[in-house]
């Protein structure tokens, strides 16, 4: 079972489909939550999977 449970920036702004920018936008402003792991930026799945449904709320 090879399930993801974290994603790399460039990853989760392309299942998003948002833009680098929106996408950092989105964790400043605490709509994202990240980890970081040493120097990497990791989103977990499940938090990609709230933000798009929010997303999906507001438009």
């Amino acid at each position: 079972m090879n399930t993801v449970t974290h994603y790399k920036v460039d990853q989760a702004i392309d299942l998003l489909n948002i833009s680098r920018s929106t996408f950092y936008k989105a964790v400043r402003e605490d709509r994202i939550a990240v980890t970081k792991i040493g120097r990497c930026t990791r989103v977990c799945a499940k938090e990609l999977e709230r933000f798009a449904a929010d997303a999906k709320v507001v438009n």
